[in-house]
């Protein structure tokens, strides 16, 4: 997670950030863009306020496209930062989402939010849910390992 390597990257996302405000150049505005949620949140320290900001930088239409609303649970996920919010997108991601590989990636979001939220019960049987979208993929075998192990964890 973004959070535990604050030290090293703050400096550098502070530099990009402030440099590039009120630059028109189109390659440079999307890619502060990309990087102003995050300064809002690791530089400013405002959780709400990176949140608002990372919506508004979304592209058009993403609350009704299964990737974006997975990019932006993911990055909440990342982040441990509107947990409730990124699991009610990534549930939408999931019924929106094509069969197979995209669904498998919005559920193991999905899996991933239960699990930080301390429902591994539920991330056990999400993950499990995208293996079966996708069952040739070792890292969600590897993900339902973690997750069963945390579930047994949590009921002992």
């Amino acid at each position: 997670r973004k959070e535990s390597n604050n030290d090293l990257f703050v400096p550098y996302l502070k530099a990009a950030v402030e440099t590039t405000e009120g630059s028109e150049e189109k390659e440079v505005v999307n890619y502060r863009k990309w990087y102003e949620a995050d300064y809002v949140l690791f530089v400013q320290g405002d959780v709400e306020g990176a949140v608002e900001v990372k919506k508004a930088n979304m592209e058009e239409g993403w609350q009704k496209n299964a990737n974006q609303l997975n990019n932006f649970a993911w990055w909440c996920f990342e982040n441990s930062i509107n947990l409730d919010e990124a699991y009610t997108m990534a549930q939408k991601g999931v019924d929106l989402a094509a069969a197979g590989n995209e669904k498998a990636n919005v559920l193991d979001t999905l899996a991933e939010i239960c699990n930080l939220k301390g429902d591994c019960d539920e991330a056990v049987t999400l993950i499990h849910l995208a293996i079966a979208e996708d069952p040739k993929n070792e890292y969600f075998q590897k993900q339902a390992q973690r997750f069963e192990a945390a579930a047994l964890a949590q009921q002992n």
